[in-house]
């Protein structure tokens, strides 16, 4: 067999490099954001009513913020360790920010229940 032509008309060989599936999997990180910041967004939302039901309306926009922000500033913090050291920057990356926000979130939203437990 050889690159150039196949040894038999019976079987064709196509060869591919991972590019393609690198290119496959941006394309669909870039789908799926669409539907991940609905997700943030819902997110957002529950947090504000799960807060707004729990504290005071005065002190909500302050913890709303430090919620939402922290997860933030550890996705851009991620990124701007990855850049500064110049690795290259692989497709599953366009997912992980948005993991550690979700995740993040959940954490949060339990660790100021078990609070608000306790006290």
């Amino acid at each position: 067999m050889s690159k150039q032509e196949n040894a038999t008309k019976l079987i064709k060989f196509n060869i591919f490099g991972d590019e393609i599936a690198n290119l496959e999997m941006i394309r669909g990180a870039f789908q799926a954001t669409k539907l991940m910041i609905i997700g943030f967004f819902l997110l957002l939302a529950f947090v504000f009513i799960v807060v707004w039901r729990k504290l005071e309306p005065r002190r909500l926009p302050q913890i709303v913020f430090a919620v939402v922000f922290s997860p933030f500033l550890a996705a851009l913090v991620s990124f701007g360790i990855i850049s500064w050291l110049r690795f290259p920057l692989y497709s599953i990356m366009c997912v992980t920010p948005f993991l550690i926000l979700g995740i993040g979130m959940h954490e949060i939203t339990s660790s100021i229940s078990f609070l608000l437990a306790i006290v």
